[in-house]
């Protein structure tokens, strides 16, 4: 099976493969923007390690 580098794969084969490519990119990359300070939201908010500790004793 011919690969996209491979010299005898059709033009319109790559084509595909370079746009679906792209498509995919564009999606992580948007997710790649929005992950690192969402993270860090999380792991800074006081709300949520008051929430994430054990109550004290009655």
């Amino acid at each position: 099976m011919p690969t996209p580098h491979d010299p005898q794969t059709p033009p319109a084969a790559t084509d595909d493969v370079d746009a679906a490519r792209r498509a995919a990119l564009a999606t992580l990359g948007a997710l790649a923007a929005w992950t690192p300070p969402t993270i860090m939201t999380l792991l800074l908010s006081s709300r949520a390690s008051a929430e994430s500790t054990v109550p004290p004793p009655p």
